[in-house]
Order: C-alpha cells, then structure tokens, then sequence
C-alpha cells in the first residue's frame, strides 16, 4: 500500500478537531475495529459516542425504531448517566 501523504495529514486534522469538540477520538478509534456484538466497556462507550443505528424510519425519513448494537437503551442510558 502508497502512504499518501495528504491522507495522513487529513486524518491527522480530523483527529485534533473531534479532540477539540471533547470526542474522545481513542475510544473511537479503537471500539471501530470490535466486533458489531461486542459488550465491552471500550464498545459501551462507542455506542455512547456514535449514537443508535437506524433500523427503521417513517415515510418522511424520522427514525421510529433503533438499537446500539448488543446493548439495551437502559444500559446506555445507565451509561450516560455515569459520564461515558
């Protein structure tokens, strides 16, 4: 694989804005390479970070069903609660 060097710099430029905005880019970084069904507490902060995915929508496009993966909307919102 080419470094391409514009790519680095790029990512390099994301990572110190999401840093800046308080996004804890480790985290991130890290809970994207886990499987989808992972519970651990590096993935329970991911799924805090990116928010639910999408499963169904109305016709206007609104969300009307999500999930976060393998855990509950109680144990993200006791995430939450706890600071992740």
């Amino acid at each position: 694989m080419t470094h391409n060097p514009h790519i680095g710099r790029l990512l390099n430029r994301m990572r110190e804005n999401l840093s800046k905005q308080g996004v804890d880019v480790d985290t991130l970084s890290t809970g994207s390479t886990h499987h989808y069904r992972c519970k651990c507490q590096v993935c329970l902060r991911w799924w805090v970070l990116v928010g639910p995915e999408i499963e169904e929508s109305d016709k206007d496009g609104n969300p009307t069903k999500w999930n976060y993966g393998p855990f509950s909307d109680a144990e993200i919102d006791e995430a939450k609660r706890k600071g992740y």
